[in-house]
């Protein structure tokens, strides 16, 4: 049989509509669920908002995304995976995307488009939309790279996500010169934190016994020898209270001792014969030339 011709068509023209969302921050997911079916390569992620409240025209937390990964094709629900940039600025943000009673969400009107090209209904930061269901973070952070440098005695961590740095213990943190059965260990017990805000970036500045402690061994990261780092699971927490996975790993860096030290202080005993010279850091006592070493009788004589 011959197909028939339509006799009347009448084109979309609803535009699609937010139904409802959720947020896994475990997984670092944003579901959506609209109206109709929609272009998911339209998404455009940075005109999604996170928010506090409902209405954000007063006292109000919210973040906007700078982007996120979906899947190309055509669906009524739409995933977007956070970039770990937003997710760690999200995590590091107090009374957001904490619970259900402190997620909401608004967007643009040019956030995505559905098949036939219409823009999708804005939903505005004065009404904003509530989360269906939040899941939690219950991810454990873990140490994904630490860099040591001899110079300054800074030793860098870098976490998989953002973490507490208020409850950071550095004493349940040792550098050692292997992995496993290390014969040189140093725990960090004197170090101090170096952080200020909460983030995936941890800075610990050790203690000048510790720093000086290294340069005489020589054995942990000094002259090409290995640096590994053990950290036990109490070391630091993540925002939502998860302890860090325990686990030792290998230094990614070790930027070498490239300052020079200074003379402090000395001292003479002419009844001794004796001369103490206090300097700024450990040094190898073989390389001294006392020939080098002069007495003048003011600061300017040359």
């Amino acid at each position: 049989a011959s197909a028939l011709l339509v006799d009347r068509y009448r084109a979309n023209s609803r535009a699609p509509s937010l139904l409802w969302f959720d947020l896994n921050m475990s997984g670092a997911v944003l579901t959506m669920k609209f109206s109709e079916t929609v272009n998911v390569t339209s998404v455009a992620s940075q005109l999604l908002t996170l928010q506090s409240v409902a209405n954000c025209s007063g006292a109000c937390v919210s973040y906007r995304l700078t982007g996120g990964v979906t899947t190309p094709g055509y669906s009524s629900v739409v995933q977007v995976t956070l970039l770990a940039s937003d997710a760690n600025e999200l995590k590091a943000l107090t009374g957001l995307a904490t619970s259900s009673g402190n997620t909401f969400l608004s967007l643009s009107s040019a956030t995505l488009v559905d098949l036939a090209g219409l823009d999708v209904v804005a939903v505005s930061a004065s009404a904003a939309q509530a989360v269906r269901t939040f899941t939690a973070d219950v991810v454990a952070p873990t140490l994904v790279s630490a860099t040591l440098y001899l110079s300054s005695g800074l030793l860098s961590l870098t976490f998989s996500e953002t973490v507490n740095y208020t409850s950071f213990r550095s004493s349940l943190v040792t550098l050692q010169n292997a992995q496993s059965a290390p014969s040189s260990t140093l725990t960090l017990s004197l170090s101090s934190i170096a952080s200020t805000i909460d983030g995936p970036v941890v800075n610990v500045s050790l203690a000048f016994t510790e720093i000086n402690s290294l340069r005489l061994s020589q054995t942990i990261g000094y002259n090409g020898a290995s640096a590994y780092l053990a950290v036990q699971a109490a070391a630091v927490k993540d925002l939502s209270g998860n302890s860090l996975t325990s686990g030792t790993i290998q230094l990614a860096s070790v930027q070498a001792d490239v300052v020079q030290p200074h003379v402090l202080s000395f001292n003479i005993s002419m009844n001794t014969s004796t001369m103490v010279i206090v300097l700024d850091k450990a040094i190898n006592l073989s390389t001294i030339d006392i020939t080098g070493l002069g007495l003048q009788d003011n600061a300017t004589h040359v």
